[in-house]
């Protein structure tokens, strides 16, 4: 009787240990962003000193330029002010975010005006000539 009591207590702790280990699986599985990569073109599209080229995709917005042979993709918002579109100032080579006046470098790194900040480089992955950005990463 007590051994067959045993056995039973440890079945339940057994399947207790497993729906644990379940639960914790699906809430990892499920709560971690999988990566969205975006086909952006082709590298022959993006020439270095050619303007960038803005690309919305699902509602996130982001440049894909070339600054001296590297591809880059730049999430177009400002962080600290995200719903002001960063826009391209050809004429001086910067982005600039118009509602705080921050300028920005081609690189994204900050050049001067409003609060010191960078914008948000996203991954660029080329693949057999073409390029693409992935797209998920954390958003405010």
């Amino acid at each position: 009787m007590k051994l067959a009591r045993l056995f039973g207590c440890l079945g339940l702790f057994i399947g207790l240990v497993g729906l644990v280990a379940l639960f914790a699986w699906v809430v990892v599985r499920f709560s971690t962003p999988r990566p969205t990569l975006v086909f952006v073109g082709q590298v022959q599209d993006f020439l270095p000193g050619q303007a960038p080229r803005l690309i919305d995709q699902d509602s996130t917005r982001f440049y894909v330029l070339n600054v001296n042979g590297d591809l880059l993709a730049l999430y177009a918002r400002s962080l600290r002010h995200t719903r002001c579109l960063v826009n391209w100032d050809g004429a001086r080579g910067v982005f600039i975010d118009p509602c705080l006046g921050t300028r920005f470098l081609p690189t994204g790194e900050y050049q001067g005006g409003g609060p010191p900040q960078e914008l948000v480089q996203l991954p660029v992955q080329v693949k057999d000539s073409q390029v693409w950005v992935e797209i998920n990463f954390p958003k405010r």
